[in-house]
């Protein structure tokens, strides 16, 4: 091999050793969008959480509460605040 193919030879290699090493940044955070695959979009009522446990630390409403936030983002679901169920069952509870 003559002096110029060693060259082309070797820096085409260089060339892809430098190209294939390039850095990806990893995407934190990026998460990939759930879907409710039904035919018609659906209404769910998220109420306060019973607490079974006997712990005095578990707050219902806040264990409630963060089982909204996650629904809210699947598309095809509506999700009714737990604030707004829990009035519902007041107003249910004066009326018997």
């Amino acid at each position: 091999m003559n002096l110029s193919r060693k060259w082309i030879v070797l820096s085409l290699a260089t060339l892809a050793a430098v190209g294939g090493c390039s850095e990806h940044t990893p995407q934190y955070g990026m998460e990939r969008p759930l879907t409710l695959m039904t035919a018609r979009r659906q209404v769910w009522a998220i109420a306060p959480a019973v607490n079974l446990s006997g712990e005095s630390g578990v707050d219902p409403l806040l264990q409630a509460d963060l089982v909204f936030q996650q629904l809210q983002t699947v598309r095809g679901v509506t999700v009714i605040p737990v604030n707004r169920v829990a009035q519902i069952y007041a107003a249910l509870s004066w009326c018997r």
